[in-house]
């Protein structure tokens, strides 16, 4: 009986993790890869497979343009990779669906918990997972106070990013004893340090939108990799990031954490979470 063979779309064939995603898809046999990405250069034009440059998730014609290329294509199967994109492809993912295009991507209740750090915690919180101390800040005039109650008045650091982020894209570690010139001098340009008055400074230029501040955990981070069914773990892989640039870990070592994996697997039933799933944890 001759094997089907499936044809898989990957979108965002640029993103930092698409080397070895496609690396591990591609000697499949059952399986034949197109690739997309806003960007014409990405790391995926490159290679020996069909590419197409699509537009951008938050431009208006991306839901259609990657359901022509499908139709054209006759996918199966649609892996996205970009972040920004999983909302849209969720909330039309019958769309797909009706062409017998299936979208390896969770339901938007669920995401929109998922991606937006406020909703998590309090998510996780109110079904008794632990999470850091944290505090939402969504004016100036409560920012100042909100520091001062997590760092216990300047004696610990504390992070701040925003609710809706990704990349380390606003994430910095307020810390008192942080001075400008010891920024200037002695962190690399890329330090995610600052004290508290330059923070309050560039947030008092313009409304800025709901901020997560909580305690700073010190240790090692973790990056775990799962595979999800339906809010059921099928793999969780921890692997510590030993090495950073940019929040981009380029450098870890895979570590059988049963603590770290079982915490994973609550998180992911409690959100009801489908597909690969990427949790970052200390």
């Amino acid at each position: 009986m001759q094997k089907k063979i499936y044809n898989i779309l990957i979108t965002g064939s640029g993103a930092p993790g698409a080397p070895g995603i496609i690396r591990s898809l591609q000697d499949n046999e059952e399986l034949n890869l197109f690739l997309a990405d806003a960007n014409p250069n990405a790391y995926g034009s490159l290679l020996n497979f069909p590419f197409y440059k699509i537009p951008a998730a938050l431009e208006p014609d991306f839901i259609d343009e990657v359901l022509k290329i499908s139709l054209q294509d006759k996918i199966d199967l649609i892996l996205p990779l970009v972040t920004k994109e999983l909302n849209l492809f969720a909330l039309y993912k019958n769309k797909f669906e009706e062409h017998n295009i299936q979208i390896v991507v969770s339901e938007i209740s669920n995401l929109k918990i998922a991606n937006h750090k406020i909703e998590l915690y309090k998510k996780l919180q109110e079904n008794g997972i632990i999470v850091p101390d944290f505090l939402e800040v969504k004016r100036l005039d409560e920012l100042e106070k909100s520091i001062d109650i997590l760092s216990k008045n300047g004696k610990i650091p504390v992070t701040i990013k925003p609710a809706e982020s990704n990349g380390s894209r606003g994430f910095r570690i307020i810390d008192s004893k942080i001075d400008n010139w010891d920024l200037f001098f002695n962190k690399k340009p890329n330090s995610t340090f600052i004290n508290k008055n330059n923070l309050i400074e560039i947030l008092s230029q313009k409304d800025f939108p709901p901020l997560l501040l909580s305690e700073y955990l010190p240790g090692m981070e973790y990056s775990v990799d799962c595979l999800a069914k339906n809010g059921e773990t099928l793999v969780a892989v921890p692997r510590s990031r030993i090495r950073m640039v940019e929040g981009i870990s380029v450098e870890g070592m895979v570590e059988k954490n049963e603590e770290i994996i079982n915490y994973c697997k609550a998180i992911i039933k409690v959100l009801q979470l489908n597909g690969p799933i990427g949790i970052q944890v200390k």
